[in-house]
């Protein structure tokens, strides 16, 4: 049965740096969900500013793209529609739309020649834990299962808008993930740190 959902969303970024990747401004991504179904979902989002992919938009002024989540094995995709300008964070924005995870930052997402690093608040699902509700299709039945799920969904969400499949392997950006306050990202509940300073391979088994 089609849900649909009208809420908002604001995730204000500070400005914040990890391993060697360079630091950006901070600025405000506001984003505004109009629309989530389950299972099949398309996530819209409008008005937001700062571009950094350019997208094909529609006589209607949508632009799209993809969310890629893995809840284990090869990730599924859903498709997401904004207008505006398409940055990593309102991939993220998306995600937890979608998702109901939380994935606050700690900072904008930043770039360079290392790869990408996503550092994440402390008020973030990865600290915190999962959500009271969760979303069935997107359910996790421990802490472990959560954190491995929501970096590998964003690690292949970040790599395939970033890197054209066609013309190159996406694998070949490398994700870093960090905690707050150019911290390692620790996992309390497992009691688990994940590296700043290695790229993330799609497992938190060491």
């Amino acid at each position: 049965m089609k849900k649909r959902i009208l809420f908002g969303l604001t995730l204000t970024l500070a400005l914040a740096g990890c391993g060697s990747n360079t630091n950006s401004t901070v600025e405000e991504t506001t984003a505004t969900v109009v629309e989530t179904e389950a299972l099949e979902e398309e996530v819209v989002i409008e008005d937001v500013e700062e571009e950094i992919v350019e997208e094909e938009t529609s006589g209607n002024g949508m632009s799209s793209a993809n969310l890629y989540i893995s809840l284990g094995g090869e990730p599924t995709s859903y498709p997401f529609s904004y207008t505006g300008n398409l940055t990593p964070e309102l991939l993220l924005t998306g995600m937890s739309a979608l998702t109901g995870w939380d994935l606050s930052l700690d900072g904008k997402i930043s770039s360079g020649k290392g790869g990408m690093t996503v550092a994440f608040a402390d008020t973030s699902s990865l600290v915190v834990g999962p959500p009271e509700e969760q979303k069935d299709e997107f359910f996790c039945f421990d802490t472990y299962q959560l954190a491995e799920s929501i970096l590998n969904s964003v690690m292949y969400t970040l790599q395939y808008n970033y890197v054209d499949a066609e013309l190159g392997d996406p694998s070949s950006l490398d994700i870093y993930f960090c905690g707050a306050d150019d911290a390692e990202l620790y996992i309390p509940q497992i009691d688990l740190t994940v590296s700043m300073y290695e790229p993330y391979d799609g497992s938190l088994m060491e």
